[in-house]
């Protein structure tokens, strides 16, 4: 089924295209972040859950503080970058107490503001590229597990839960550019009472099998699970998404919230109750589009990103990728999946 759709490669285009052109975020920087008991440097966020005394509490909160550069000339007037990334999500020079110092921490201070409560556009985009290609296609899905399966697109489900008594705190705030206009600021956060019970919807492949004899195996794709930080990474941590089988994705959720409860007969969201649902097709258009092209523009196996630079993976001579970093972070996952070059050359002759 050389011809079906690659479910981890559409998620990692979907990750990329979707993120780094997020319209809340587009042209912000990070200026400044709280990670546990560490207080922010610059602010004081007036919010009960967030100043809880609680040593316990403390330890689980995260917080970002982004800037909106969208009308600074400083920033944008000779050369805008054309997306917002982990390598330019920084001002230059930044602050000294803004310390990231390793590629996975970059990644989720960029992509965990950005997926909080994006569950269900998820679940939307999802279903909107899905429509673009015929109704009848064959899904790929790759495992962390090593497996290959295969489903229907039009098999595609949505499964609906309620997350109680979330174990971390996060708390994003978006600051407008100039200081005179503070009551603009955007905050959203998760974790607190107000937001419980947070509703997070996934989509669920019911059916997937390694062949028509087999039984199926549900297997889930959640593109927000970063929102939960860490521990909704998958790949232990690594992927900017996690795709894999329902017990897994399960165990995860457990891992997250004390209190996991699944809701009966989810039903897809409707279009229309979906404020964005015009920037979300076109995401979906733009990474159908690049899927298109796979045989000649290639994208870094874990983050998605194009480029005519991106090295090959040495041992198959396929898989391309943006650095050193992002090859490493992907390895759990490509070498299940890795076939050397030589194996195929004999295999084909």
């Amino acid at each position: 089924m050389s011809d079906a759709l690659d479910l981890y490669d559409l998620a990692l285009l979907l990750s990329y295209e979707r993120f780094t052109l997020e319209p809340r975020f587009r042209h912000t920087k990070l200026v400044d972040m709280a990670v546990a008991a560490s207080p922010f440097q610059t602010l004081q966020p007036e919010i009960a859950e967030w100043n809880d005394p609680d040593p316990l509490k403390r330890a689980r909160r995260w917080g970002y503080v982004y800037r909106d550069f969208s009308t600074s000339s400083m920033l944008y007037m000779s050369k805008t970058p054309v997306r917002d990334l982990p390598s330019n999500m920084l001002l230059d020079p930044h602050p000294p107490y803004l310390q990231l110092p390793t590629a996975a921490e970059k990644e989720t201070a960029f992509y965990q503001p950005r997926a909080l409560y994006s569950a269900r556009e998820s679940v939307v985009l999802i279903r909107y590229l899905l429509d673009l290609f015929d109704a009848s296609a064959e899904v790929r899905i790759r495992t962390p597990r090593g497996e290959t399966l295969y489903a229907r697109a039009q098999d595609l489900r949505t499964r609906t839960y309620t997350l109680s008594k979330l174990r971390s705190f996060v708390l994003s705030l978006i600051m407008p550019h100039s200081m005179s206009a503070c009551l603009d600021i955007d905050i959203v956060a998760l974790g607190d009472t107000k937001s419980d019970p947070v509703e997070h919807s996934v989509l669920i492949f019911q059916q997937a099998r390694a062949s028509s004899l087999d039984d199926p195996r549900p297997i889930v794709l959640d593109l927000s699970s970063i929102q939960f930080g860490t521990l909704g990474r998958g790949l232990g941590g690594r992927a900017l998404f996690a795709l894999e089988a329902q017990d897994a994705y399960d165990t995860r959720l457990r891992s997250v919230a004390d209190e996991v409860v699944v809701l009966p007969s989810a039903s897809p969201p409707n279009e229309r109750e979906e404020p964005r649902h015009d920037w979300l097709r076109d995401v979906a258009a733009h990474v159908k589009a690049r899927y298109d092209r796979r045989a000649t523009e290639g994208w870094c196996g874990h983050c998605g990103a194009p480029g005519t630079a991106l090295s090959l993976c040495a041992r198959c001579g396929v898989a391309r990728f943006c650095s050193r970093e992002h090859q490493l972070a992907a390895w759990p996952m490509h070498k299940l999946f890795c076939v050397p070059r030589q194996k195929k050359e004999k295999e084909t002759n």
